[in-house]
């Protein structure tokens, strides 16, 4: 189920930069003949703060990552000691988010992702489009949006763990009766011979 919300979580994160681009494409139309240069993208996503929105991001998804360490505990007090070991656990998380995250190692990708999508005259539109108050506005309330979808998905994915564990149980039982019948039945079984001619 873990795995399952960092699927979410780092799938919001891509959505944040992604999805709001979008809006746009139907006003500003495509331009097929022509890629965007690496300059005009890297001016949209200056324009468009995306430095800032995964630094946004990243402290949201450390948040969640704490929240989900302290539900594996429980309501168990830890000792010194394994609340130590959580800590350091912590750190490593917080490290390996932001060794992936950073943005030196974030925009290259995003470069390459804008340019095998949208051509010059999307880049273009698109910023043109967030230059403007309206733009500005879905910039600053987009992390807002992702955050409560964030929320939601995992309550949504929460209300099913009971069910999740359910089929879970039910499939090892399922094997390991298969496992016993295969053993007390083995399959292929040896011919007898044939009896000789009299």
């Amino acid at each position: 189920m873990r795995i399952i919300r960092r699927k979410i979580v780092v799938a919001a994160l891509i959505a944040a930069l992604v999805a709001p681009l979008a809006i746009t494409l139907a006003a500003y139309g495509a331009d097929a003949d022509k890629p965007p240069s690496e300059q005009s993208i890297r001016q949209l996503l200056a324009v468009m703060q995306s430095h800032n929105m995964v630094d946004t991001m990243m402290r949201q998804m450390d948040g969640n990552f704490s929240s989900m360490m302290k539900q594996s505990m429980g309501a168990r007090q830890l000792s010194e000691r394994e609340q130590q070991i959580a800590d350091d656990a912590h750190a490593k998380i917080q490290a390996l988010l932001r060794q992936t995250l950073q943005w030196d190692n974030f925009e290259p990708m995003m470069i390459r992702v804008y340019q095998s999508t949208f051509t010059q005259k999307d880049v273009d539109g698109m910023t043109a489009f967030y230059k403007t108050p309206t733009g500005q506005a879905v910039i600053a309330k987009m992390p807002m949006v992702v955050q409560q979808t964030m929320q939601a998905m995992q309550e949504r994915t929460a209300s099913l763990l009971p069910q999740i564990q359910q089929i879970q149980r039910d499939m090892a039982t399922q094997m390991k009766e298969a496992r016993e019948k295969d053993v007390h039945e083995p399959q292929g079984a040896p011919a007898q011979p044939a009896s000789p001619r009299q």
